[in-house]
């Protein structure tokens, strides 16, 4: 939302734009984008509930939102939405994350206009949801945070030959024992060149295997838990293969990410990933670690370094999400 806001006030100077938000103005917004300090924390019951006592004050043309619709309101309700694979695959998910969306589900009936990262997620979300209006992608982009960011080696990689390099929450969607099988049955982790883990855990979490146990023990896998923008960056610009094999994504930023640093790609043959990476990426079946390791093999023997993907940016995103809510408020 930060980079959106961004894009906006940069694309669209004329524009009015509001923030509400808990807390005191954050020091990364730009300068022309006003502050309104919200007093709910929750984030959910705040733009549901507090929202709307806000706009009565500001009165705006357009609400844009995250996840949840204000319950009510003149102005016309945008709301971007990250996905909705709680629907399709509550097994993904713990019970208090399933109660919460339950809650961001029934307040989508208020949207006027509903908006996703992309066209695979925007299919899901209208046959799940099926809102009156069609859902539409805007795309994602690099956040500005990492583009900028001065590239700084972690202390851990001195000595190390190389190194594989998967990022993500560590949570049972992101799949990472089959990551972990598929990148040692391929042979090419070793001590000396280990599958680093970028990431901490988050949500609904599967324990590791004592395959994966020993493996971290000997520094075959390591785990480097969360790293700084800059850390990040130096992570993909030299990795010798980033490894996406997540069960399922909204739209995948870490491929987007690798990419930018022209880093190879293994990732999952699911649909969002051919709709946003299309002949750049090797891919493997997610659920099979021999499928992994065969794809990670063949990565590596004929790496395939990516371009940034061109066709992402925030000023798009942005062009699409505004057009789209103003045809909604005309309307």
């Amino acid at each position: 939302m930060r980079a959106i806001v961004t894009g906006w006030v940069r694309a669209f100077p004329s524009d009015d734009v509001w923030i509400a938000g808990p807390g005191p103005r954050p020091d990364d917004l730009p300068d022309a984008a006003r502050w309104v300090s919200t007093r709910i924390p929750q984030h959910g019951l705040a733009t549901m509930v507090e929202l709307p006592v806000v706009a009565r004050r500001v009165r705006p043309d357009i609400v844009v939102t995250h996840n949840f619709a204000p319950i009510s309101g003149r102005a016309t309700r945008a709301v971007f939405v990250h996905d909705f694979m709680f629907v399709t695959n509550p097994e993904w998910f713990t019970s208090a994350e399933r109660q919460y969306f339950r809650v961001l589900r029934a307040s989508l009936r208020r949207a006027d206009r509903i908006f996703t990262s992309s066209g695979t997620e925007a299919a899901r979300i209208d046959r799940t949801l099926r809102p009156a209006q069609p859902t539409t992608p805007v795309g994602l982009a690099l956040p500005d945070q990492l583009v900028h960011a001065e590239p700084t080696a972690p202390a851990w990689v001195e000595g190390l030959e190389g190194y594989l390099l998967t990022v993500g929450r560590l949570n049972v969607r992101k799949n990472l024992e089959r990551a972990i099988q598929g990148a040692l049955r391929s042979g090419a982790c070793t001590p000396s060149r280990p599958l680093v883990v970028v990431g901490e855990a988050q949500g609904k979490v599967a324990a590791l295997s004592a395959e994966a146990e020993g493996a971290i023990a000997t520094g075959a896998i390591r785990m480097a838990g969360f790293v700084s923008d800059g850390e990040l960056a130096y992570l993909y610009a030299h990795t010798d293969l980033f490894v996406f094999v997540s069960l399922d994504e909204g739209f995948g930023m870490p491929c987007i990410e690798a990419s930018y640093f022209a880093a190879p790609i293994v990732a999952s043959d699911i649909a969002v990933f051919r709709e946003i990476l299309g002949t750049t990426a090797t891919f493997a079946d997610p659920t099979d670690a021999r499928a992994i390791a065969a794809s990670i093999t063949t990565a590596l023997a004929d790496p395939r370094p990516t371009a940034p993907i061109a066709r992402y940016d925030w000023d798009g995103a942005v062009q699409t999400l505004r057009s789209t809510a103003l045809e909604a408020h005309v309307a």
